[in-house]
């Protein structure tokens, strides 16, 4: 493994005494994500990614105040343990959420590609080796193959 994404919270937000019982209490999550984060050698750069916002509308068992604390959360813990963050809030912003979200929580496409992008700038920028363009290929080139005349 050369480097890691950590893109977990969006579940754990979900608001205390709520019938999912999928809340985790802010304290816990950090735990939680400092146990995850503790599994692997410390070499492996690791980038965490705050939970996204939500369309509180259509999730009654949500509240976006309390989804952005999870993401100081994740912002705080990577600040600690000198691991990179994607501000999935602060990449979101000033787009319609109906286009990012399939459900008003979970990724479309969309979403995912504004992830991607922002995790692929900060991989170009602070491990430029890890790059995809800078890999070696695990197979050969389809090139090799290509008969000559």
């Amino acid at each position: 493994m050369k480097c890691l994404a950590r893109f977990v919270g969006a579940n754990d937000a979900v608001l205390d005494g709520m019938p999912s019982g999928q809340h985790v209490p802010i304290d816990r999550y950090k735990k939680n994500l400092l146990a995850m984060y503790s599994l692997y050698p410390s070499d492996i750069p690791t980038i965490f990614i705050t939970p996204p916002p939500i369309q509180p509308e259509k999730w009654r068992d949500r509240d976006p105040k309390v989804t952005a604390d999870y993401g100081e959360a994740v912002k705080d813990l990577a600040k600690q343990v000198g691991a990179s963050v994607v501000d999935a809030y602060k990449e979101f912003e000033g787009e319609d959420l109906r286009k990012l979200l399939s459900d008003g929580l979970h990724l479309k496409p969309a979403g995912y590609d504004i992830i991607f992008n922002a995790i692929l700038k900060i991989i170009r920028q602070k491990y430029p080796h890890l790059a995809p363009e800078n890999l070696p290929l695990a197979l050969p080139s389809w090139e090799d193959h290509v008969c000559k005349a």
